[in-house]
């Protein structure tokens, strides 16, 4: 993902250049060629073909009459090894000659491939010079090292100044991100209209992440008026460059028919799209429609396969299907008591309808023992998310008395606000019926409390709410896991950081689990704050999350030494085929810590933790356990586990 990530911001930093360079072309078109010019065009068209025997000759020949551009290409040709052996020393020697001549666009190409190979010094040299010159990308480019304090002190006002010279000179990327500083109040106060103004520039110039971000402030409304005709044109056009989140959201429009017309089978095509790239939310959502038979031929299994995929990255609304399909038998073999874990992974989201879902459980004792004072608390947690499954489940348990003293005044409020908050007719209909039976059998006094409670309810909103609707917070979250991984990739742990708490702060798995890790680097100084995070993404069934947070309860840094949460959370790792769960499995059944111990178990656990742990001090102190723990099994034992490890091999390879 890193690279690709990359290569979407160089890309845009690149395409911004080319406008430049094509107005600097036609103005130099008009002097007098530069010496060795000819030789510098003959040797381009020639690299496009291949032929770098005669593109060398004459960049060469350009070089020696002084060309920057020869010397420049010349150097890409040592770098790359075309035609020639690679050599990095005479490669950079021969850009930093070209760059030193002057040139603006020599000076920022230098500087690009000087970052790409990490030498960040150098680069933030030269695309300071080329700055200088009102060169435009390199104006953005170095607003980027100022804002975020890379090789710098961090000085927000000086990066947004730079961002603003870039973007007045029509860079495209300054413009976006000029745009994500307004909307987020990223050093300047927030002003979700001057945030649209900017992406509404880098749109026009075909920016496919502006014009999502376009997209979105018309759906909500967000600095311009809300029109989702407009919402589903540039996100339309965003969606025909292949971003995902674009087609997410125009998936959602065609699905039900806000700005264009409806049309299932667009929205599926949309939605596939999105999904074939990982999209957890088009998975889910192309997954409904694969339960429905919208768009495409009903297929629960089908369905089934997309959830489960979603739900691996921690998105609760697939949790929440899943675990539905698991209850019910629908396209998977029934199973309650996994249809249970997955309703908790989800309700310790706090997502309402998961909280519902979970409390049906404990209500009725399926799938785990029957409790109704969790489903009374869970129901309450859901009912304030507006739940009408909840508000149907608290009125039910005040009518019963179940895990409550009967009330006929919190009946009656609980199952009147569920017929007005039931997501179809036919519920609204049915819990309203409900309410007023219940209501009809109040005196005159009752029946006013009741009615000053549920207004009182009601007038409450369902959840602290924030502006940005959760694709524009998905898109928040995505843009800054994007950014942080391009930093950490090269090594700057300071930008990565506070890119990272960004991104978890939206809500990110990622970039929640990512933060964790950084932190984790840090020492045990650190450790609480990662454990924080690995939790937060553990909690969205983040597997690695799981994992590392499994192996901290095993030392007690930064949490609670517990043994037995240490072996839950392992057990959930290692169903997603996280290395890191094996080893903790197989160190606590050796060591009979938060379970029995058990040697045969142990050996199964670090035969995985050998063969599949990515670090080869873990892999070597897993073959040393398992020798030992060998010594206290018969072969039977060893024998039968070794078929469960080639059976987890099988299934790994399918």
């Amino acid at each position: 993902m890193g690279a690709a990530v990359r290569a979407r911001w160089v890309l845009l930093v690149v395409a911004c250049w080319l406008v430049l360079a094509g107005g600097a072309a036609s103005a130099w078109a008009q002097a007098a060629p530069a010496p060795g010019q000819p030789q510098v065009i003959a040797g381009e068209a020639a690299t496009r073909q291949g032929d770098y025997t005669t593109a060398r000759r004459l960049f060469e020949e350009a070089a020696a009459l002084g060309n920057a551009s020869a010397k420049f290409n010349l150097g890409m040709m040592y770098e790359r090894g075309q035609g020639v052996a690679p050599d990095p020393r005479r490669a950079a020697r021969l850009m930093v000659d070209a760059a030193e001549a002057g040139d603006p666009i020599l000076q920022f190409q230098v500087a690009l491939v000087a970052e790409e190979k990490g030498e960040r010094r150098m680069a933030m040299y030269f695309f300071s010079q080329a700055a200088a010159q009102g060169h435009a990308g390199a104006q953005s480019r170095l607003g980027d090292f100022h804002f975020m304090g890379e090789e710098v002190p961090q000085d927000p006002a000086e990066g947004l100044r730079l961002w603003r010279l870039a973007a007045d000179g029509g860079d495209a990327g300054a413009q976006v991100k000029l745009g994500k500083a307004y909307q987020q109040g990223a050093g300047v106060p927030r002003d979700v209209a001057a945030a649209a103004r900017y992406f509404r520039l880098a749109a026009e110039q075909g920016s496919a992440l502006a014009q999502l971000e376009l997209g979105v402030a018309y759906g909500a409304g967000l600095g311009v008026p809300a029109d989702e005709q407009e919402s589903a044109r540039w996100l339309g056009l965003a969606a025909r460059q292949g971003d995902p989140m674009a087609q997410l959201g125009l998936a959602i429009l065609y699905r039900d028919g806000r700005g264009v017309p409806r049309n299932h089978a667009e929205a599926a095509r949309l939605f596939r799209l999105a999904s074939d790239k990982g999209l957890a939310m088009a998975q889910w959502s192309l997954a409904a429609m694969y339960v429905t038979g919208q768009g495409v031929p009903a297929n629960p299994a089908e369905a089934v396969r997309l959830n489960r995929l979603a739900a691996d990255q921690g998105l609760p609304q697939a949790q929440v299907a899943l675990g539905g399909a698991l209850q019910l038998g629908r396209g998977i073999a029934k199973n309650e008591r996994e249809a249970v874990r997955w309703y908790r992974l989800a309700a310790d989201q706090g997502y309402g309808p998961a909280q519902a879902a979970l409390a049906a459980m404990y209500f009725n004792g399926t799938g785990v023992p029957r409790d109704q004072a969790e489903a009374l608390r869970l129901n309450r947690l859901a009912a304030a998310q507006h739940s009408s499954r909840a508000m149907a489940g608290l009125g039910l348990a005040y009518v019963r008395g179940d895990g409550v003293a009967p009330d006929p005044v919190e009946a009656c409020r609980w199952w009147s606000l569920a017929g007005r908050f039931a997501p179809t007719p036919e519920l609204r209909t049915s819990s309203s019926q409900a309410g007023e039976r219940i209501c009809a059998s109040l005196s005159p006094a009752q029946r006013a409390r009741a009615t000053q409670l549920m207004e009182a309810f009601i007038a409450q909103p369902p959840r602290a709410s924030e502006a940005r609707n959760e694709l524009g917070r998905a898109v928040d979250g995505v843009y800054d896991l994007e950014r942080g991984l391009q930093a950490a990739g090269r090594g700057d742990t300071a930008t990565a950081t506070v890119l990272f708490r960004r991104a978890a702060e939206n809500g990110n798995a990622m970039a929640q689990l990512n933060l964790g890790l950084l932190l984790a680097s840090g020492g045990p100084a650190n450790a609480a704050e990662a454990a924080k995070y690995f939790a937060l993404a553990a909690d969205q069934g983040n597997g690695q999350a799981q994992a590392r947070l499994a192996r901290l309860h095993t030392t007690g840094h930064g949490v609670p030494l517990d043994p037995r949460k240490a072996f839950r959370l392992a057990t959930l790792a290692a169903a997603q085929r996280e290395p890191e769960g094996y080893a903790v499995l197989g160190l606590l059944n050796f060591n009979g810590q938060g379970t029995p111990r058990n040697m045969s178990e142990a050996w199964y656990w670090l035969s995985l933790t050998e063969r599949d742990h990515p670090d080869a001090g873990q892999r070597e102190w897993a073959k040393l356990s398992r020798m030992r723990a060998a010594n206290s099994m018969a072969q039977a034992q060893i024998d039968r586990q070794r078929q469960r490890v080639e059976a987890t091999a099988t299934a790994s390879a399918n």
